[in-house]
């Protein structure tokens, strides 16, 4: 990765931090620049004043674009999450507010595969010191997060997708305005529309009453909830069919306040609702506002996978905590916090590709030819082959100690195998006398 510091020794230092923490994102800083020196440059350059975050930033969506030169289109996922520091937490008068920082983030992910992570597309970090007007704010960060990307990568045909957190009328009728496309998940029931008869009505009740023109059959994963006030409720992991069906409606405005207004929008919606059996329980339902066409049950079921993509941002948010352990770091101030944060986004990047299994990882875009040369000679030895992208990810997970009867790898289980990885490529570099 590139930087544009004013002095090209901080730039030097940049790549040189960079390249170690992406080797060994979940070692602590001493074990990742195991020299004295190594680890006095990388605090000199994380605590250094003339490092500024928006130059990190830079070249993180730098990164983003080398990886899109030949997109048109891409998956603009919004979504905020919370980072703790485990220790020194109290020592730091910016963190005892909100008790640590936030991290907004519009991740871009490839439209096609609705998988392969481009990078980061914009980024907005903060620590929470008054609670008033926060409503306000987060609506303002919410619209300022989308043009922010809007202008970063004009180039590109952008789809923003957003959770309930997303679905305040002042968010989705300004990018209405702007003519932006997005995939929103309504939040609010009593979301008012106005029918042909100039009558209102109840969106969620009027899309009770249309018909599905499709159906899934999907697994639900198992869910835990240990907050007894959580919106969720704990549930086994099960088979289950989901009904799909899609409306346009005219959808009425409110002012800033909150007032309703006789205005009203086209909007497209799509409802995703669990198929009722047996007993009575919680029911999986989403409701999608969405500038997607709908005129087909294709182009329905694209809504309905766009918005599943989602999920994408939840893995990477979880990268960033427990692959490479945000979280545990020990940093003496806010700002180095920060653009600790914002180093680690392409990291986070980088090992979750290699997670989400895409062809390109055997090609070497995720690889290193000696990395992809040592999978193959182990598996080799084992009586395996490493000929697909998906037996270099299984052979990975296997350095890790994955058992294939759990399932797919997860986070700590991939990031063994990757590190254990990177330790015999580097004894293999080191026996040939090659630069590391």
């Amino acid at each position: 990765m590139e930087f544009s510091f004013r002095d090209e020794r901080l730039n030097d230092r940049a790549r040189f931090c960079f390249s170690k923490f992406l080797k060994r994102p979940a070692l602590s800083f001493p074990q990742q620049f195991n020299e004295q020196k190594e680890l006095q440059a990388f605090y000199r350059f994380i605590n250094n004043g003339h490092v500024d975050l928006n130059d990190i930033k830079d070249a993180i969506f730098s990164n983003t674009k080398s990886f899109m030169k030949e997109r048109s289109e891409a998956i603009a996922i919004h979504d905020t999450t919370h980072i703790s520091p485990t220790s020194k937490l109290e020592d730091i008068d910016d963190f005892k507010k909100g008790k640590g920082f936030f991290v907004h983030l519009s991740l871009l992910v490839d439209s096609t595969s609705l998988k392969r992570i481009h990078g980061p597309g914009a980024l907005h970090i903060w620590n929470r010191v008054k609670a008033s007007k926060r409503k306000e704010k987060e609506i303002t960060r919410w619209l300022n997060q989308v043009d922010q990307t809007e202008a970063d990568f004009s180039n590109i045909d952008l789809i923003h997708v957003m959770d309930r957190e997303g679905d305040a009328c002042s968010i989705w009728s300004e990018m209405f305005k702007h003519g932006r496309r997005f995939v929103i998940r309504v939040k609010s029931t009593d979301r008012r529309v106005k029918l042909e008869n100039d009558e209102l009505s109840n969106l969620s009740e009027e899309m009770k009453h249309e018909k599905p023109i499709a159906e899934r059959k999907v697994t639900l994963s198992k869910r835990t909830v240990f907050m007894p006030r959580s919106r969720y409720r704990s549930r086994d992991q099960e088979e289950t069919i989901l009904d799909i069906s899609a409306k346009q409606l005219r959808v009425c405005l409110r002012t800033p306040n909150g007032n309703k207004m006789s205005k009203t929008v086209p909007l497209n919606v799509v409802r995703v609702f669990e198929r009722q059996k047996g007993p009575k329980k919680e029911l999986v339902e989403w409701l999608l506002l969405t500038t997607e066409p709908i005129e087909t049950t294709k182009q329905v079921l694209r809504v309905v996978d766009i918005y599943r993509a989602r999920w994408i941002i939840e893995e990477f948010f979880k990268g960033l905590k427990s692959g490479c352990r945000l979280e545990e770091r020990l940093l003496g101030d806010a700002k180095s916090w920060h653009k600790l944060a914002a180093f680690c986004l392409p990291v986070a990047t980088a090992i979750l590709n290699i997670r989400l299994n895409y062809e390109e990882s055997v090609n070497g875009n995720y690889f290193s030819p000696c990395q992809l040369e040592i999978l193959k000679r182990r598996a080799k030895k084992h009586g395996r082959t490493v000929t697909t992208n998906e037996q270099a990810q299984r052979e990975l997970a296997k350095l890790g100690g994955h058992i294939t009867a759990d399932g797919p790898p997860g986070w700590i289980t991939l990031l063994r195998g990757y590190q254990e990885l990177l330790a015999m490529e580097y004894g293999w570099l080191l026996s040939q006398g090659e630069k590391m």
